[in-house]
């Protein structure tokens, strides 16, 4: 009997190299599920439709770029999406396709950088913590470039660990491309790599003249990498306005619930974190990383906080994703650390079903439209008429029922409606017949409806969108009427 108990617990023992192997498959598999689940369900909404029309195959990649730069964000993320469409074609569901994997990517690399950390099991909380996050569920399903930001700071913060432990060409190499393509994909990346400076400045007197080396170059090197995007984060830290609230003092409570979902998981988070911290904290091996951790959190969230009260609000969740593997690792090291193992897999085994339980159960996200059905409205005005003549939308919107009408091979595209007051006012006429569409509902588009020299023939609505048939009854009409 004693001999089948000791086999018995040699067959689940941690260390068993099957037992990790088939749980970390299976992890990832579902993390792949979640993440692929569902991937059109919703239409694009705004911000994917900008991602898709500056992305779009039949640009020049110098427009991508320059499109791309005239917004708020580095290039890199565009770049990728733009030779993505080129070569898988430009659909929506091969859009969607493209953060996904990034998601997907991004589980392994945290099991990665848990292992390296602190072990094989702490890998395997942090791969399954990240798998079942809904907040990186969520953004691993959107066309922009949060995942890959995601994925960037779990690679840099791998290598960067790394190349403290073993300063040699190949982690230095990784550490260069991770980071410098982490600042091109989103700007938050800067504070990250602010992170890792401060925290090498923190060990330099202990650390080895070759480590002392390859960080001063490093640090030479990226300088000169990023140095072609100061410009831009000048002129965007001039903007004297954005669309961004003042954050409110206990916008970690709420960014906590955003993260974790449900009240519940939140509070256990926020307890595991701050025990991974005091575990982490206690030992001596592990100091540096603490450090570096605590002040890639930090810096995350106070420069932006001060900023956005002092000037222009710039603190939102979705740039703040970058926050999450260090948040991510110290949960782990906090639920890894627990003594008690009956005590520890009661924890993990809860943390996880619930996690789950909320995916599937509470979230409408799968179940009820909550974004403007774009597509939707776009797709019923090609089956109502396959070429409806002149079709106009508010200047806003156009770009938005272009990039459907592009990816639905309709033969027609929106003109601005500054096109159709032009016609009035240089052929004293306006055609019989015309269609409106608008996805943001303005103002305009209740005006013209409602105007009574025109007549609607036809009006179909989705959420947050709508499109009319309409005809003339009288033959003039002034833009200063409206």
């Amino acid at each position: 009997m004693p001999n089948e108990m000791s086999g018995a617990q040699h067959l689940i023992h941690p260390e068993n190299e099957r037992v990790w192997e088939v749980g970390f498959l299976i992890i990832l598999l579902a993390g792949a599920y979640l993440r692929l689940r569902g991937l059109t369900f919703q239409s694009y909404w705004d911000d994917e439709l900008f991602s898709v029309a500056v992305s779009d195959p039949n640009n020049s990649l110098r427009k991508v770029i320059q499109l791309t730069m005239s917004d708020v964000h580095p290039p890199l993320f565009q770049v990728l999406l733009w030779c993505w469409f080129k070569v898988f074609g430009f659909s929506e569901l091969i859009g969607r396709i493209f953060p996904a994997i990034f998601g997907i990517l991004s589980i392994f690399t945290m099991f990665r950088i848990g292992c390296e950390i602190s072990g094989r099991k702490t890998g395997f909380i942090c791969a399954l913590l990240c798998s079942i996050n809904i907040f990186h569920i969520y953004y691993s399903q959107e066309v922009r470039s949060y995942s890959l930001l995601f994925l960037l700071g779990t690679l840099s913060l791998l290598s960067f660990i790394r190349l403290i432990k073993n300063p040699e060409i190949k982690n230095w190499g990784m550490y260069l491309s991770a980071t410098a393509a982490m600042v091109y994909t989103h700007y938050f990346g800067l504070l990250a790599l602010l992170a890792e400076v401060v925290a090498f400045l923190a060990i330099r007197q202990t650390a080895s003249k070759e480590l002392k080396k390859i960080m001063i170059r490093s640090c030479i090197v990226l300088a000169v990498m990023i140095a072609p995007l100061l410009p831009f984060i000048i002129r965007n830290a001039e903007i004297p306005a954005f669309w961004i609230e003042h954050p409110s003092p206990d916008f970690l409570i709420k960014y906590f619930k955003e993260y974790f979902g449900s009240p519940l998981t939140s509070i256990a988070a926020a307890l595991f974190f701050l025990y991974g911290i005091i575990r982490i904290s206690q030992t001596s091996s592990k100091k540096q990383i603490a450090r570096l951790l605590m002040l890639w959190i930090a810096f995350v969230y106070i420069f932006p906080y001060i900023r956005s009260l002092m000037s222009v609000p710039m603190l939102t969740t979705r740039n703040t994703i970058i926050a999450l593997p260090a948040l991510f690792i110290l949960i782990a090291i906090g639920l890894a650390e627990i003594e008690d193992k009956v005590t520890q897999a009661i924890l993990l085994f809860s943390f996880t079903t619930i996690s789950i339980l909320f995916i599937f159960h509470d979230p409408p996200y799968y179940r009820t439209i909550t974004k403007p059905q774009i597509r939707e409205a776009a797709e019923a005005l090609i089956a109502a008429n396959k070429n409806p003549g002149v079709v106009y939308a508010p200047a806003d919107a156009v770009r938005n029922f272009n990039i459907y009408f592009s990816l639905f091979h309709a033969p027609f595209r929106a003109q601005s409606t500054d096109k159709l007051f032009e016609k009035y006012n240089d052929e004293g006429s306006p055609p019989t017949k015309f269609w409106i569409i608008d996805g943001g509902m303005a103002p305009l588009f209740y005006e013209i409806k409602d105007d009574t020299r025109v007549g609607v023939l036809k009006k179909t609505e989705f959420k947050q969108a709508a499109f009319m048939e309409m005809e003339f009854v009288k033959s003039s009409l002034s833009r200063n009427d409206y």
